[in-house]
Formats: structure tokens, sequence, C-alpha cells
């Protein structure tokens, strides 16, 4: 028998929490609390790894893996003139509009 170690992501926002495993491309869920997502996720996961034949649990196991995590800050201030400039892509707090390509 042998133990993987996977990184766990959990996003939580006002409909619950989604869980998903970087390296197993595909393996996503769920759940009403982080606990719910955790165990959604782990179970997933375990059906996940059935599923893959000698060769590729192999790979798993020598892939590296880099995962970064930080938190990014930014401060953005919304102007009545950008607000009715009206050209742009809307998104949330601001517009964003396309730039020239330049070389």
């Amino acid at each position: 028998m042998k133990t993987f170690k996977f990184t766990a992501i959990i996003e939580g926002d006002r409909d619950g929490y989604y869980a998903y495993c970087p390296e197993l491309k595909g393996c996503q869920t769920q759940g009403d609390t982080v606990e719910d997502a955790l165990a959604n996720l782990r179970e997933a996961a375990e059906l996940y790894i059935e599923t893959l034949s000698p060769d590729e649990l192999e790979a798993l196991a020598a892939a590296p893996k880099t995962i970064l995590s930080t938190s990014l800050e930014l401060t953005h201030a919304q102007t009545a003139a950008a607000d009715s400039a009206g050209s742009g892509t809307p998104l949330a707090g601001g517009w964003l509009r396309p730039r020239p390509f330049q070389r």
C-alpha cells in the first residue's frame, strides 16, 4: 500500500465551499462546510487514484510539484470618470480597458 500526499485547495463563498487537488486533474468537489468539502475531496481523490493504471500511479508519485500560495492585496480607487467612460469590460470594482498592442 502506498501513501500519497496531495495539496487540497478549498475556496469559500456565500454558496459553500469548492475544493480540488491541483495534482489530480479534474478532481474537484464541493461542500456546505470546510469539513464537508475536505471529506468529499478525500473521497474523490481516493476514487480518482483507484482509476489509475500502475504506470500512472508511478508517474504521479514521481512527478515533481511546486504549488505556491500567497495573498495578493490590491488597492483600487474607482472614480466617477472611469465609470462614465463606458468603454471597456465591466469588472467587480471597476473597468478593464484594452490597451493597443505595442512592440
